[in-house]
């Protein structure tokens, strides 16, 4: 059983869905971006707007959406950022294991 479930993430009026994996993840470490980091920066009001961006199109791009960084790095510092925030939040849930049920009360 994974540890992912099936998301769907939208960008541009298109639905992507997908499960994520860890092999995605890995990928994402392996080029030097911690994804846990990059989550604290950016609860912490400090993101890193080329590290969100990369983090970002991996994700989609594992989702088959055909986008890259670049695009991802102009819409936040040059168009709606509100709307790539928004999307991060998305991302980050997506990649996320799905939470623990909870025992049964005995």
């Amino acid at each position: 059983m994974s540890v992912f479930r099936e998301t769907t993430i939208s960008w541009d009026g298109k639905d992507y869905t997908f499960v994520p994996s860890m092999r995605l993840l890995r990928s994402i470490e392996n080029e030097g971006v911690s994804i846990l980091h990059v989550a604290h920066q950016v609860a912490q009001g400090k993101p890193q707007a080329s590290l969100m961006a990369f983090i970002i199109a991996k994700v989609m791009q594992a989702a088959g959406a055909r986008v890259s960084e670049e695009d991802i790095a102009g819409e936040l510092m040059a168009g709606d950022a509100a709307k790539v925030m928004a999307l991060y939040d998305e991302v980050l849930t997506a990649i996320s294991p799905a939470p623990k049920k909870a025992a049964a009360p005995e």
